[in-house]
């Protein structure tokens, strides 16, 4: 009985012993009016904006958002959701989302639907195969790429012109330890 007793306080931690407040990432970057030249919109696709990144791709131009998420409790898959919206369903405009857990690790792929002007998806990633019993931490990204113009400056025009808002939000939870 003694033995028994020690096994069960010896257990493993589980969800309700390290996993605190449900949380919220949310970016959403409204693109209107950027290509009328108006600055406030179009801070989305400043280089100085910690949360936003461009780079080629082959032939295509890529715009890409995403945010560190540290302290994150590993017992529950953390929730992405991604959003473009567009103006006019342009051609050859697409939208990935991932989840990065580590570098060490493929990235979760989210899936994209396109209906309309609308490019969305949503998926999941588990953190406790990287992280153990935690913390945990994640990089939800949201990229648009299309067929560049020649140029970043064309490309931008383009982007603006065509795209009218980003959405990236993810559900998690907090690490208490």
């Amino acid at each position: 009985m003694l033995l028994f007793g020690l096994v069960l306080s010896c257990s493993k931690k589980d969800k309700a012993d390290v996993c605190g407040a449900k949380k919220y990432l949310i970016i959403n970057k409204s693109l209107s009016g950027c290509e009328n030249g108006d600055t406030l919109p179009c801070l989305a696709l400043n280089k100085a904006d910690p949360l936003f990144d461009t780079y080629m791709e082959g032939n295509n131009r890529v715009f890409s958002w995403s945010y560190l998420v540290e302290n994150v409790c590993t017992y529950q898959h953390v929730v992405m959701y991604c959003k473009v919206m567009t103006e006019n369903n342009p051609s050859g405009v697409t939208a990935r989302g991932e989840i990065w857990t580590s570098a060490w690790y493929q990235p979760a792929k989210i899936t994209m639907t396109q209906s309309g002007n609308e490019i969305y998806g949503q998926g999941e990633a588990g953190l406790k195969q990287v992280y153990g019993d935690g913390p945990g931490k994640f990089l939800p990204v949201l990229e648009v790429l299309f067929p560049t113009k020649g140029s970043f400056s064309a490309d931008s025009l383009f982007f603006y012109h065509e795209v009218n808002r980003i959405s990236l939000n993810a559900d998690f939870m907090e690490y208490l330890f």
